[in-house]
């Protein structure tokens, strides 16, 4: 699915003549949610308006003082949806919008975090932070990683345990709730339970400069979408033998086989292998290759991720329900 979305809005865009007069008066207004940004001159968060979006106007930097419209939980919406929600806010001709940032995700039912960390790699991707802070994630577990990040933002792999990320935000509706009695349970807000149930979310985002030239604006992404690959360089090593039988091996390479085996559970594939590329000036392939038995040994099916992501983004983006009306516009699609 399409998990979020930053559009760059040309600097002369109009508002809509209904969002015009309302920006008008939140300018004036006492409470207004509209602010100074770091990067754009106002930024103004419309989800308390009853708009899935943030307003950035005005960008401090370059020549252009561009605007952007952030949609957010895009994911829950259809594309034709998304289309409105920006026509909502600004007279634009949709389909030509150049995408900023897209975020495409999947959920994968019944593997844990951990299990990511051990067994995936990103191709390409030179950094992992495994982020263990209970002030962004509700902890399952005593030391459970809830959170990996594979690659740099703006263009990185991001694995997180989504049961955890709702419970977080679950309780800020409590805080806010005026009657925290009469807010609707998680499963009827949420769509899972808040017990007993792992999911686990792979998201792949693409920001700045990175944007793959096949989903460079609005027609593209719309038209494209279902034939990309977004999680095609994860790759998955889980070659390593349960049981392991000292007498099969030299003293060294078990010692060393034992060694590796509890840096990746430790600290993950990815990570591990990063800091033997480092340690042995680029052979890490080699001595994964001599010391295969003792990787981890796999116990649950990886699903395939991109048959996931080619479920998610046709209901989304293809199906009678979501597919956008054409309007005035001449959208070929490949499917």
């Amino acid at each position: 699915m399409i998990d979020k979305l930053d559009l760059r809005i040309p600097a002369e865009t109009p508002f809509s003549p209904e969002f015009g007069e309302l920006y008008s008066h939140l300018r004036s207004a006492d409470r207004s949610p509209l602010r100074s940004g770091k990067h754009y001159v106002v930024v103004g968060d419309l989800r308390c308006l009853g708009h899935e979006a943030i307003l950035h106007m005005y960008c401090k930097h370059g020549k252009c003082p561009n605007h952007k419209l952030e949609l957010v939980d895009t994911g829950k919406r259809g594309f034709n949806l998304l289309l409105d929600e920006i026509e909502t806010v600004f007279e634009v001709d949709v389909w030509e919008l150049e995408v900023m940032r897209v975020d495409f995700a999947i959920d994968v039912k019944e593997i844990p975090v951990s299990y990511f960390q051990q067994f995936v790699r990103a191709a390409q991707k030179q950094v992992v932070n495994d982020i263990e802070n209970a002030e962004l994630f509700t902890r399952m577990g005593r030391g459970e990683v809830q959170t990996i990040y594979l690659g740099k933002r703006p263009n990185c792999f991001r694995i997180y345990n989504k049961i955890a990320e709702l419970k977080k935000q679950y309780l800020a509706l409590l805080r806010k709730a005026d009657h925290p009695g009469n807010l609707p349970a998680f499963e009827q807000v949420f769509g899972y339970p808040s017990e007993g149930l792992i999911v686990t979310r792979v998201e792949r985002q693409y920001g700045g400069n990175r944007i793959p030239e096949n989903i460079a604006t609005v027609r593209d992404l719309w038209r494209n979408a279902s034939s990309i690959y977004p999680f095609a360089p994860l790759q998955f090593s889980a070659s390593g033998k349960p049981f392991l039988n000292p007498d099969n091996y030299g003293l060294t390479t078990y010692l060393k086989g034992i060694g590796l085996r509890e840096l990746v559970k430790e600290f993950g594939l990815h990570r591990v292998r990063r800091f033997l590329n480092v340690q042995s000036k680029g052979n890490a392939s080699r001595i994964l290759r001599e010391h295969a038995d003792f990787l981890p040994s796999a116990t649950i099916d990886m699903p395939d991720l991109h048959e996931l992501f080619a479920e998610s983004i046709t209901r989304q983006c293809y199906s009678a329900a979501t597919e956008p009306e054409f309007r005035d516009h001449n959208v070929n699609v490949r499917r």
